[in-house]
């Protein structure tokens, strides 16, 4: 992937702009990581906007943002190569599972990197204990290295409607 950076100060703006909305572009009800998302403006224009590298604040570094001349989020996973290859999840493998979640629960996908992806639910989910279980039958260190219990995860996910799988 090209990172051009003048570009990237350029689309600064327009990110920042999208980060207090939800995915249907209205406002959000307090502000979090997972309510960033592609930007409808880039989209109509075959441009995908997303968190390309999470520093989380640590030592000062700023998270990185990529812009792809493509529209579908699969195709940018699949040229991203995002994996879990330490449990022989394959970048075919975390698309297959997100198209399977995104039949029954719209999302727009935020961020996506090596190993890891992020988006937001376009409604409230309904059963978060069901989707939670999905979740950590694909993504166990949501839960051994994240929330610790699946029931805590389930409680997060229903608050933050947000989607989140890595794989150390």
């Amino acid at each position: 992937m090209v990172y051009l950076p003048w570009l990237v100060i350029l689309l600064i703006p327009y990110w920042l702009a999208s980060v207090s909305r939800g995915c249907d572009g209205a406002r959000a009800d307090g502000a979090g990581r997972g309510r960033q998302v592609a930007p409808p403006r880039f989209l109509e224009k075959g441009f995908y906007l997303f968190r390309s590298d999470q520093h989380f604040g640590i030592a000062g570094h700023p998270d990185r943002v990529a812009l792809f001349p493509r529209s579908d989020h699969c195709e940018i996973l699949r040229l991203m190569g995002t994996n879990g290859w330490n449990y022989d999840i394959g970048p075919d493998s975390v698309i297959a599972w997100l198209r399977t979640v995104e039949r029954d629960h719209p999302f727009v996908v935020a961020g996506m990197g090596f190993d890891w992806v992020e988006g937001r639910f376009r409604s409230a989910i309904g059963d978060a204990d069901a989707l939670v279980r999905r979740f950590y039958a694909f993504c166990l260190d949501i839960v051994e290295q994240g929330t610790e219990t699946v029931a805590a995860l389930a409680r997060e996910l229903a608050e933050s409607q947000r989607l989140y799988c890595w794989w150390d």
